[in-house]
This record gives structure tokens, sequence and C-alpha cells, in this order.
């Protein structure tokens, strides 16, 4: 199933919640609520996706500057020149809030998301494909789900880790020396059966430290596939990688989380859950590849 809609409006970023004062209950400011209700009204009565895991592709379009310069203009216009108010995230929460309810059960059921800002002569917020199911099944997504969070809380340790293998790997290679220095002098005598075996001895030490030069670059690899995903995070979803995933507690207390970034539980839930798709999709691009961009391509 596929849905494709215009929204008629410029974009709007989806704001921090506010908190009331007196009652200390979170609410959502009045531009952002607008925006939201002419989402759902834009949304219409399409298709509703019930308990489904869909992908989704926005298209921010943007007016460009009066104050541009004809050529500038056109450079806008050409893409060559991007949008950079309020990050993307924000513009894609506010979209999906707006069609939470209305064209699925909940926004925890998107599992990819594929957006991009750009010029435009009017401003308008395409929504290219809103598709139902999975390549995948259920199963082997929650598998994915499961552990790419499990390599977020790992990431603390992968240094210590490389760290501790170098020093295994300088150790065995100084106990080399010392056997090669043994087997040079046992050669010079006729105790030969002793000289086989210092021999042995250095042919394992060599394989030892070819097995941890292996699990080195693995861990190495793992590392570098998570420092880009979270270089693709946003501020918000930063804030929770460090608090949460970052601390050397065994598990954050909830309330813990929700106090020192003065956020609700839901919003914890939500931006917990968009951290991880977006660890997902930086750190798997071969599933994007094939979940994802395939089913982007232009409907004939």
């Amino acid at each position: 199933m596929k849905v494709d809609f215009t929204i008629p409006s410029a974009p709007v970023p989806k704001s921090r919640p506010r908190f009331n004062t007196n009652t200390g209950r979170a609410f959502t400011d009045d531009k952002t609520r607008i925006f939201e209700n002419l989402v759902s009204l834009a949304y219409g009565a399409r298709h509703y996706f019930d308990d489904s895991y869909i992908r989704i592709r926005m298209k921010f379009k943007f007016e460009v500057p009066k104050s541009y310069s004809k050529k500038k203009r056109i450079e806008a216009l050409e893409g060559k020149i991007r949008p950079t108010k309020a990050d993307i995230d924000n513009y894609i929460k506010s979209v999906l809030d707006g069609l939470n309810g209305r064209a699925f059960k909940d926004d925890r059921y998107i599992y990819a998301v594929l957006a991009e800002k750009e010029y435009a002569e009017e401003a308008s917020i395409e929504v290219r494909k809103c598709i139902g199911g999975l390549d995948m099944t259920k199963e082997e997504y929650s598998e994915l789900f499961r552990k790419t969070e499990g390599k977020l809380f790992d990431y603390k340790n992968i240094k210590n880790e490389i760290e501790a293998i170098d020093l295994e790997i300088e150790n065995i290679k100084n106990d080399y020396r010392g056997c090669g220095a043994i087997s040079y002098e046992e050669r010079t005598g006729p105790t030969y059966n002793i000289s086989r075996s210092v021999e042995n001895e250095v042919i394992k030490k060599e394989e030892r430290i070819n097995y941890l030069e292996y699990i080195k670059k693995k861990k190495e690899i793992k590392k570098k596939k998570i420092e880009i995903a979270i270089n693709n995070f946003s501020i918000e979803q930063n804030e929770l990688f460090n608090v949460l995933y970052m601390s050397n507690k065994k598990k954050v207390p909830r309330h813990e989380i929700l106090d020192r970034m003065h956020i609700s539980k839901t919003t914890y839930y939500e931006l917990r859950e968009s951290l991880v798709r977006s660890a997902i999709s930086s750190m798997h691009p071969d599933i994007l590849e094939r979940e994802l961009f395939k089913s982007f391509l232009p409907s004939n």
C-alpha cells in the first residue's frame, strides 16, 4: 500500500516541549499544534496503517529568500544551495506527530525515514510514499533493533578493549623476541629438540598475534560505524545518547533521565526509538539500499 500526498504549508520544526509552571505538565506551543492539525487534515481519509511497520519519504520545500540575488536564486532552485533552517529531525518529528493516529496507529511503527530539504518556488511538504509492510519480517527487524541498541551501549567500552588488545600484542611480541634469541642459541648446539620446541612456540605466538590483529580490526570498524551514527544524531538524540548509553551505571533509572533532560516519559520513548532508528540507518546502509531506497523509486 502506497500513499502520496502534499502538505500545503511551509515546513514547521517541532519545538521542545514547554512546561506549565503551575501544573508542571508539558504542552505543545500553538504554532506547532496548528501545523500538526494541518498535516492531519492534509492526509484526510487516506489509508490507515493499523499495527503495520511503515516507511516514509519526505521532501521539505522552502521558498527561496527574497534577499537572494538572481544568480543565487537559480543555484538554490537547482539544488546547489540547500536550506539550513533548523535540524531536519525536528521537521520530520512535526509531520509524524501530525500523522500519528490519523495515518498510522503510532509513530513508533515507523522504522525508516528518508527526508531532504530543498528550495522551491512555493513552500510545501511532499510525502512521496507511505508504505505499509516489510521486506524483512517483524522478528528480523526487532532483532536488528535490539542488536543495534546493544552496540550503542557497548560503545563506551570499545576504546578500552582496543587498547587492551594492543597491550597483549606488544606483550606477545616481547616474548617473541625472547624466543627468537633462544632459538638462535639452540641452533648452535646439539639440542635440536629444544630448538624445534621453541620454533613451534614462535609459530603459535605469530598465530595469536594475527588473530588479535583481526579482532582489533573488527572492533575498530564497529567503533567507526557507531561514530558515524553519533555524528548523524540530532541535538536531542545526542543528549540522550550521552545520558543513557554513555553512562557508567549498569542501568540508568528512567526518572533520572527525565529529570536531567527535562522531558516527559512519552518524549523519552519517542526519542529513544528515533535514536535507534537513526543508528540503524547510519550503521546499516546495505539494509537501507535493500529495504528502503528501492521502495522510494518513482512509480510508473
